[in-house]
């Protein structure tokens, strides 16, 4: 169901489901377990869906914001060995120095 809310931009709505979800799959497993390390990649998802939103609106501080909760997520969960995490970092890191300078530009 949340996968199909993130499709619908439902994010926040999605959101609330993943960390549902992680709370739920925490009880029962470990931090490094496949199930808590999905909720917490799809919630670090929702988080750069609802900065890419931020951004069509030019609310730069709000999607800064969101980049850095992904950003910390990302860092936690992804294995420090993959290239996966890599890109993505990097990518997320990109982003968030595109956004610093236009909230610079604007003030």
């Amino acid at each position: 169901i949340a996968n199909i809310l993130v499709e619908a931009d439902q994010f926040d709505v999605a959101l609330g489901l993943y960390m549902r979800a992680l709370e739920i799959y925490r009880e029962h497993f470990t931090e490094r377990h496949p199930e808590v390390l999905t909720s917490n990649q799809n919630i670090a998802h929702c988080f750069r869906a609802m900065a890419t939103k931020c951004v069509e609106k030019q609310l730069w501080q709000d999607a800064l914001e969101f980049c850095q909760q992904a950003l910390k997520i990302y860092e936690d969960v992804l294995p420090s060995d993959s290239t996966e995490r890599e890109s993505i970092l990097k990518s997320l890191k990109n982003d968030m120095n595109q956004l610093l300078e236009l909230i610079k530009s604007n003030t």
